[in-house]
């Protein structure tokens, strides 16, 4: 938004700017802003105000926006006109709500502000028989020419007839026919011709603004002008303005005339015989030479006002200056109706005590004498939870051999013997292996056969070489003479294999996922049970409670993990710390500030620090604090008011500022110009002060 005053489309030295201003809007003005700058102009005392609207803006778009302009055009003095693009929305809205809209700022200045020109001169049109009475007083008299003066208080425009640059002044000749005996008949005998307009501006408003300037000579209308009446309704003669270069007219030329003037009074203007037409009041003065037209300051209205408030002011210093004398006179008289009386505020004097303590906060039955208040442990388990993972846990095993027995018979009558790692074969193609060196004895037939043992293994691996007993079923081997058996089965043949086991890390990591969440019920559940006068002395330790159906290293794909946590608190009885601290704390206030002092509101107790001992105690520091105030007894208060009964306000401050236990105080007097405590105590009130205690 752009503002601009009536410069922007007359030129900077027209006269009428000041009575015009210009609001360019923007597309993004809000209408709060523009409403804003309308009564800015307004207050500028601008008579016209012009609205450039952009066709799209978001001020002003809807019949409601215009509306409300209207009702806002209403109640401000100044003109509102706008400009709007031809054909467009909002120059048909505005039009609809009577507003007088221009395509362009051009066709608006050519048509509400066309340029200044000289005023021409009216030619009065008179009747045949005065022609020669009107050619015989132009002959006699010079042309007068009237110079308007605003009124500011009527905006009324006032003429002064003055002589014209064209006419000479004719002297008077002696030839008593030639001149008229009174010029005032001279003067009435002119033809009578229209009012001439006054000086061009925008509107009375802006004349009123521009009284003190002085206008250019194309504006003084040229014609010769008749005297016109003057409004009756101007300033007192002593109100007149003066200006020490213009001549006072002769009182020997003023004469009273009733002749067409309605009584009015005449003046002859030094050096020509044109009679200028004085109201009865009327100071105007006409210039002292033919030479250009004078335009003096209007008359001053206000000086009346001035002098009206002046007399109102004289008069409230009468009246103040009686009801002093009144007031130092009769004393006795107002002290009767109006009883004085004090008022002391007294602000006590205060102190702050801070105190440390330790305290100890025992499971057994605490003793107050040696600070110790209750404690209490706490325990608390949370839900079991199960979780089942794969194990990690990766192995190989190698085959393995089948162990068994071999049996060896020695049918021949001579001793044999069977070498260790003889190789035997089974009737189902499996190989063993004699572990060690056997020795038969020789057959006895008076005995019969006998029998010797040796361990013996497959020569191959895996579970097919675990061969059932009698596999080998007397079977002959190593010679003509011994046979072997296996009464008993081979086993532990195993085929290679890989395999999972389970790991540690598989169960811990079961146990960590779940023991943040059972952590939080267990601990839960131990706030729970802590009562509104405890306060839980440092955090609880949990521990989580671990199962699993599978230890580290055995073979398992897949691992259960239950897991639960438990945890154990402890705590101490707070409103014990308080009792505790609050007494010792006042047993402290009473040596020092003394007796006389008293808390204020409570005493406040906080556990600085709380750490558990090995034994299952808590050992606390408390900060203990409180407000201590001077507490005034009856017989004190009646005391300090004796002491300042009948002093001066000063005094009586000074006296009670020096007694025990006043830190500030106010005094206050009430009555007719009371100035000293009351003599009387009973018209003295002691009031003492609440002091505001310590806040948590």
């Amino acid at each position: 938004m752009r503002q601009s005053d009536g410069s922007e489309i007359l030129g900077p030295h027209d006269p009428r700017n000041l009575v015009i201003g210009i609001i360019h809007v923007s597309p993004n003005d809000d209408r709060q802003s523009v409403i804003t700058a309308i009564a800015t102009q307004e207050k500028l005392g601008r008579d016209q105000i012009v609205l450039d609207l952009p066709a799209q803006n978001k001020s002003f778009k809807n019949a409601i926006d215009f509306e409300g302009l209207h009702q806002m055009a209403s109640e401000i003095e100044a003109a509102l006109v706008l400009v709007a693009p031809q054909k467009s929305k909002i120059a048909n809205l505005a039009r609809s709500e009577r507003f007088t809209v221009y395509p362009s700022l051009d066709e608006l200045t050519s048509a509400e502000f066309p340029a200044l020109e000289p005023d021409e001169p009216e030619v009065p049109e008179v009747e045949a028989a005065d022609v020669a009475t009107s050619e015989a007083a132009v002959n006699e008299a010079p042309e007068a020419i009237a110079a308007p003066v605003e009124d500011d208080e009527a905006d009324h425009v006032m003429l002064f007839p003055v002589t014209p640059l064209s006419a000479p002044q004719t002297p008077p000749t002696a030839d008593a026919s030639a001149q008229p005996e009174n010029p005032v008949a001279n003067a009435n005998a002119l033809p009578e011709t229209p009012e001439p307009a006054p000086i061009k501006s925008a509107t009375k408003k802006a004349a009123r603004k521009k009284s003190q300037s002085v206008p250019s000579q194309a504006q003084i209308p040229a014609a010769a002008l008749p005297p016109v009446e003057l409004d009756q309704d101007l300033p007192e003669e002593d109100e007149a303005p003066t200006d020490p270069s213009l001549p006072t007219p002769d009182a020997a030329a003023l004469t009273s005339a009733s002749n067409g003037n309605g009584g009015q009074a005449v003046a002859l203007a030094p050096g020509s015989n044109l009679p200028v037409p004085l109201s009865a009041n009327s100071a105007a003065l006409v210039p002292a030479s033919s030479q250009l037209p004078m335009y003096y300051e209007p008359i001053d209205l206000n000086s009346t006002r001035r002098r009206s408030w002046r007399r109102w002011l004289i008069t409230g210093l009468i009246v103040l200056l009686l009801i002093g004398m009144g007031v130092l006179f009769y004393r006795p008289i107002l002290d009767l109706v109006f009883p004085p009386t004090a008022t002391v505020t007294i602000v006590p004097a205060s102190q702050r005590l801070q105190h440390t303590y330790q305290m100890t906060a025992v499971l057994g039955v605490p003793d107050p004498s040696k600070n110790q208040v209750d404690a209490r442990a706490l325990y608390a388990d949370s839900q079991t939870q199960s979780q089942t993972v794969k194990a990690t846990g990766q192995g190989h095993s190698a085959g393995q051999q089948a162990q068994g027995v071999l049996t060896f018979y020695n049918t021949s009558t001579t001793a044999q013997t069977v070498s260790a790692g003889t190789v035997i074969f089974a009737s189902n193609g499996v190989a063993v292996v004699n572990n060690d060196t056997v020795a038969l004895p020789a057959l006895d037939p008076s005995v019969g056969l006998s029998s010797t043992t040796d361990s013996a293994h497959t020569v191959n691996v895996g579970n097919a070489q675990n061969i059932a007993p009698y596999t080998l079923n007397s079977q002959l081997c190593c010679g003509g003479s011994v046979y072997v058996s296996n009464t008993t089965a081979f086993s532990g043949g195993q085929d290679a294999q890989t395999f999972t086991y389970v790991q540690q890390s598989d169960i811990d990591g079961v146990a960590q996922a779940l023991s943040a969440l059972l952590t939080q019920q267990a601990t839960g559940t131990l706030q729970g049970e802590v009562r509104s006068n405890e306060r839980p002395a440092g955090s609880p330790h949990c521990a989580p409670q671990v199962k699993s159906d599978h230890q580290a290293g055995e073979w398992a794909a897949t691992v259960t993990v239950n897991v639960m946590t438990s945890c154990v608190g402890e705590v101490y009885d707070m409103q014990a710390v308080q009792v505790l601290a609050t007494h010792n704390l006042t047993q402290d206030a009473s040596k020092n500030p003394g007796p006389a002092y008293v808390p204020v509101r409570e005493i406040l107790a906080q556990v600085g620090q709380a750490t558990p001992d090995n034994h299952g105690n808590v050992i606390l520091v408390v900060n203990a604090a409180g407000m201590w105030a001077y507490q005034f007894t009856d017989a004190q208060r009646a005391h300090l008011a004796s002491l300042i009964a009948g002093k001066s306000s000063a005094d009586a401050k000074s006296i009670l500022q020096g007694e025990t236990g006043v830190h500030d105080l106010t005094i206050t007097l009430t009555g007719v110009a009371v100035t000293v405590v009351p003599n009387d105590t009973s018209r003295i009130t002691i009031n003492v002060e609440a002091v505001q205690g310590l806040h948590v």
